[in-house]
């Protein structure tokens, strides 16, 4: 190898790590944070201002993050006031070589309480398609109806799961089996424009 390839060689590796270094980051966590008293902590009545909480808190990391994902996990007989947790899933993505970095921060949001985790996932496959719930029909409105149906569905105590999926509101309830687990219930979908129901 001739000295001008060692030296192009030498320089190639001291931009990247010039850019390794101006593009640093380091995963937080972040716990217990309060909502503020401006928030109403009822997410059935709220949830934006429970979604605006959380992006702020995730902005102080990650301040070009946006929402890609939404879950929330509870009893079925806390659903129609969403008395449980939330997990809301926030995908920042930085233009590098030989990749993007994809940083993703969660925000859990319950008892009137934040927490925070960021971490690196450009090596996974973070969701990073953003979600738009402004122009859909409202979380709140959505839990009522996932309410109404698991009720029709399901007789006696369950747990249920729902997040936002690209096709819709997936609701997902479950009761306590012999073994210990949990056995599957129910599992349908509702509409995000529509508020209909689709599935089995």
């Amino acid at each position: 190898m001739n000295t001008r390839l060692i030296r192009l060689a030498a320089i190639v590796v001291a931009l990247l790590g010039l850019v390794a270094c101006r593009d640093s980051f380091s995963p937080v966590e972040i716990t217990e944070v309060p909502l503020g008293d401006d928030v109403p902590t009822n997410p059935a009545t709220s949830f934006a201002g429970i979604a605006a909480a959380a992006y702020d808190l995730v902005h102080q990391e990650l301040p070009k993050a946006e929402l890609t994902f939404v879950a929330y996990r509870g009893e079925c007989s806390g659903l129609s006031g969403l008395d449980g947790t939330w997990r809301l899933t926030y995908t920042e993505r930085r233009r590098g070589f030989p990749r993007d970095r994809l940083l993703v921060g969660e925000v859990v949001v319950g008892g009137g309480y934040l927490s925070l985790t960021t971490q690196d996932y450009s090596w996974g496959y973070p969701p990073t398609i953003p979600l738009d719930l402004e122009t859909q029909v409202g979380v709140g409105q959505i839990a009522a109806i996932a309410d109404t149906e698991i009720r029709r569905r399901v007789d006696g105590d369950c747990t249920v799961r729902l997040h936002r999926a690209p096709q819709g509101w997936q609701v997902q309830c479950a009761s306590p089996d012999a073994s210990g687990g949990e056995a599957s219930i129910c599992n349908f979908r509702v509409d995000p424009l529509t508020g209909d129901i689709d599935g089995g």
